[in-house]
C-alpha cells in the first residue's frame, strides 16, 4: 500500500511539471506583414514560411554604401514561402519559359553592383533616383546589354519609414506627381519604363496610379507592378484605361542568403512554366549576384530563357502615347527641383515662370542626353539575339 502511495504522488508530480501556463501555450502572433505568393489570374494563397527554415530575424536589408538600406516594403524583406526541393532543375523540364529577373536598388555605388555588371545575361536594373550614381550606373547598365528602370520611390503604408528623395505620395496634386516622374526619368539616362520602390499606400490608390500611369504611358513607357501590397490596384487601373502592366511573381531574396535566393529562383522559373511567362524581382546585394550567377547555367539547361522586362512587356495603345513627349525628358527638367515630399508644396506666382531660358540650354546641353558608346562594345551572343519591343 505504502508503494502504491507513493508511485501515485510521484506521477501526480510530473503531471504539475508537465502543465504548461495558459500563456505560454498561446501561439505566436503572426506578423503583421502578408505572405502572399501572388500569380495574376490564379487563386491567391497567404502562406507562412517553415520558421526553423527561414526564421523572420534573418532577414536583412542591403548592404549600406549609398543606397537606401531600409527603405523595403516589408513584404519585401519578409522570408517568403518556398517550394523546398533542394535539387537542381531538371534539363529540358522548364523549356519554353520565360523569365525576366529585375534587380532593384541600383545607384548608390554599392558593394554588389560591380560583380552585377559583370554579369552576362539578359538582366534588368532599376535605378533609384535620387542617389549620387544614379545616372552613372544606369548608362553603364546598358552598356552591359541590361535593360534600365526607373525605381520610382512611392508613399508607403507604414509612415515611419521613408521611401527616400523624389517619392511620390497619395497628398501630391497630379501636376505635382507628373512634375516628379518628369524630374527622376531626367536622372536615369535611357530608362525604358518605371516600377515602384515600396508604394504600398500609393499603389492602393487608384485615383494616384491613374495620374502615373497616364504620365508613365503618354512616354511610351510601361509599368511594372513590384506587388509591395497584395491590395495593389494597378493592374485593374490600367485594364481601365485599355492598357496592361507587368506584375512581380517572386521577390527573391527574402531572407539574404545564396541558398534561399537560389530556391526562390527556382520557384520563380516554375511560375515561368506555368504561365509562359514571369517577372521576378531582386535587390543589389552580394549574396542575391552571387546566387543569380550560380542559377544562369541551371535555368539555361532547364529550357527557361532569361529575358529583359521589355521583351515580354505589353503594347502601350496608341491612343495613350503623346507623341511629343519623349520618353526621356529635355536637360531643362534636370534644372527643375521636384516637389518635396515631406512638405506641403507652394505653388509658385506666376511671375516666376516669365524668365524663362530654355533656348540657350537646349542647344548646350542636348549633346549630354546620349549615352557615351563605347569604342569597341562587348556583344555577347544573347544580346545579340535580343529583339527589340515592337
Amino acid at each position: 500500500m505504502a508503494l502504491l502511495l507513493f508511485v501515485t504522488a510521484f506521477l501526480a508530480g510530473c503531471g504539475r511539471d508537465k502543465q504548461v501556463p495558459t500563456q505560454a501555450r498561446e501561439p505566436s502572433a503572426r506578423p503583421d506583414s502578408s505572405y502572399t505568393m501572388v500569380i495574376r489570374g490564379s487563386e491567391r494563397q497567404d502562406l507562412m514560411p517553415d520558421p526553423e527554415l527561414f526564421p523572420i530575424e534573418d532577414a536583412q536589408p542591403a548592404e549600406a554604401g549609398g543606397a537606401p538600406t531600409s527603405s523595403y516594403d516589408e513584404v519585401e524583406v519578409t522570408p517568403l514561402p518556398v517550394e523546398q526541393v533542394g535539387e537542381p532543375l531538371e534539363p529540358g523540364s522548364l523549356a519554353g519559359a520565360k523569365l525576366a529577373i529585375i534587380i532593384d536598388d541600383l545607384g548608390g555605388a554599392v558593394t554588389a553592383t560591380p560583380e552585377l555588371m559583370q554579369l552576362r545575361a539578359p538582366l534588368t536594373v532599376a535605378i533609384m533616383p535620387g542617389v549620387g550614381h544614379a545616372e552613372e550606373e544606369a548608362r553603364a547598365a546598358a552598356e552591359s546589354g541590361f535593360a534600365v528602370l526607373l525605381h520610382q520611390p512611392m508613399e508607403p503604408l507604414d509612415g515611419s519609414v521613408s521611401p527616400g528623395p523624389g517619392a511620390i505620395t497619395v497628398g501630391m496634386t497630379p501636376d505635382e506627381i507628373r512634375s516628379v516622374l518628369q524630374y527622376n526619368l531626367s536622372k536615369v539616362p535611357g530608362a525604358v519604363g518605371v516600377n515602384n520602390h515600396m508604394g504600398s499606400k500609393v499603389t492602393e490608390d487608384s485615383e494616384i496610379m491613374e495620374v502615373v500611369l497616364h504620365e508613365v504611358f503618354a512616354r511610351g513607357l510601361f509599368f511594372i507592378d513590384s506587388r509591395t501590397s497584395s491590395n495593389s490596384v494597378v493592374a485593374d487601373v490600367a485594364e481601365a484605361m485599355g492598357a496592361s502592366v507587368l506584375e512581380n511573381s517572386t521577390f527573391l531574396d527574402g531572407v539574404n542568403t545564396e541558398e534561399y535566393v537560389i530556391e526562390q529562383i527556382r520557384s520563380a522559373a516554375k511560375k515561368a512554366h506555368l504561365l509562359g511567362q514571369a517577372v521576378a524581382i531582386g535587390h543589389v546585394r552580394p549574396a542575391t549576384i552571387r546566387a543569380l550567377k550560380r542559377m544562369i547555367p541551371e535555368l539555361e539547361k532547364a529550357g527557361v530563357t532569361l529575358v529583359t522586362v521589355d521583351q515580354i512587356a505589353p503594347p502601350i495603345p496608341d491612343e495613350l502615347r503623346t507623341p511629343s513627349l519623349p520618353a526621356q525628358p529635355s536637360a531643362a527638367a534636370e534644372e527643375a527641383e521636384p516637389p518635396d515630399a515631406t512638405e506641403p508644396v507652394e505653388p509658385e506666382p506666376p511671375e516666376s515662370l516669365e524668365p524663362v531660358e530654355t533656348v540657350e540650354p537646349e542647344h548646350t546641353e542636348e549633346p549630354s542626353q546620349k549615352p557615351p558608346e563605347p569604342a569597341q562594345p562587348f556583344e555577347p551572343d544573347w544580346r545579340l539575339r535580343r529583339e527589340p519591343q515592337a
